[in-house]
């Protein structure tokens, strides 16, 4: 057998100074840690704020108009309950996420990271714009359905581009 190999003591002080949370800090990656941060919680909420907006917009029914009783007050109008069929409409634009995610990995493999994320970004600007619209109920429905599942790959695409930015081979 062959005698073990010494032990390079330069590269493990290198691997352990570059590595932790501080390394992120470093005057070469501050800017882009930064950056990234605050795309990941743009994203993080456009995602989260589409999850708040379909159940609200079940328990309004669609558009800001009450159900039946349009004098309700706020309070009341917040107390509302779910029905069946709202639990059924809310499961299936959840559903979105299975094939949205498959979507966005084939995007960012086919366009890269950097193009996917763009497109996503893009597409999720567009989609919110046409939620703002508000036609029927099947509109909104189709719309969030379509909004949750591009917000959903734009996330992905973000999470699946950050280890380029800091990858230094």
């Amino acid at each position: 057998t062959a005698p073990p190999r010494p032990v390079d003591s330069t590269r493990i002080v290198k691997e352990k100074e570059r590595s932790g949370v501080g390394v992120l800090f470093l005057p070469e990656y501050r800017l882009a840690t930064l950056a990234m941060a605050f795309i990941m919680f743009a994203c993080t909420a456009l995602y989260f704020s589409l999850l708040y907006l379909n159940t609200s917009l079940h328990i309004i029914n669609y558009c800001g108009v009450g159900s039946e009783n349009t004098h309700m007050s706020d309070l009341e109008k917040e107390c509302q309950v779910l029905e069946d069929g709202d639990y059924v409409d809310l499961l299936v634009t959840c559903i979105i996420e299975i094939p949205a995610l498959a979507l966005a990995i084939g995007v960012a493999e086919y366009l890269g990271r950097l193009i996917a994320s763009k497109v996503f970004c893009a597409l999720a600007s567009i989609s919110l714009f046409f939620l703002i619209l508000c036609i029927t109920s099947v509109n909104t429905e189709i719309q969030l359905f379509v909004s949750r599942g591009i917000a959903d790959g734009l996330l992905l695409a973000i999470w699946i581009y950050v280890p380029e930015i800091y990858y230094k081979g």
